[in-house]
């Protein structure tokens, strides 16, 4: 059976003709928590947004927020994965966080369901992303078509750890 499975307080969004979510317009303190975003219902199969997963653009203090220590670690991930542009896409937007999300990969963390492009992009003048945290607050960043993460432009004081990139977590196979 499934590791993970769909969480109950989260959206399917996907299928858009754009983004599936945008986050624009000096937009704060928003979280995205226990979403399948590119995906079908089961989060093991592609049904993607035309452009990326996630876009924040010009709005600081936003999070992609998986999970959180007081819940179970397997219940709440975010899974972006699927979408016809990057999964996560953060340009000119600072102190933004990324906890606990599957980008690229299914919602069983054995299916590849990569983005057409990257799986997440921090690009323009954004500073203080971070990416990862203490176990279970890691990212799965693997089976994606182009890089997995892309710094790119201005983009400063950009930190991740307890991210697996180009692999399944806890799997000892790359995808």
């Amino acid at each position: 059976g499934d590791v993970f499975a769909r969480p109950p307080q989260g959206n399917l969004i996907s299928g858009n003709n754009a983004n599936g979510v945008l986050i624009q317009k000096q937009s704060t303190g928003n979280q995205l928590s226990g979403n399948f975003i590119g995906t079908v219902a089961s989060g093991n199969a592609a049904l993607g947004n035309s452009l990326d997963g996630v876009f924040i653009h010009k709005s600081d203090n936003n999070t992609l927020l998986g999970c959180t220590f007081q819940q179970d670690p397997f219940v709440f991930y975010n899974v972006i994965s699927g979408n016809l542009g990057n999964g996560l896409r953060v340009n000119n937007s600072d102190d933004t966080t990324i906890q606990a999300n599957f980008f690229g990969m299914g919602a069983d963390n054995d299916t590849s369901v990569g983005n057409a492009l990257n799986g997440v992009v921090v690009e323009g003048n954004s500073t203080r992303t971070v990416m990862g945290g203490p176990i279970p607050l890691g990212n799965v960043v693997a089976a994606n078509l182009q890089n997995g993460i892309v710094v790119q432009d201005k983009a400063s004081y950009f930190t991740t750890y307890n991210t697996f990139c180009g692999l399944a977590a806890f799997k000892d196979d790359p995808i």
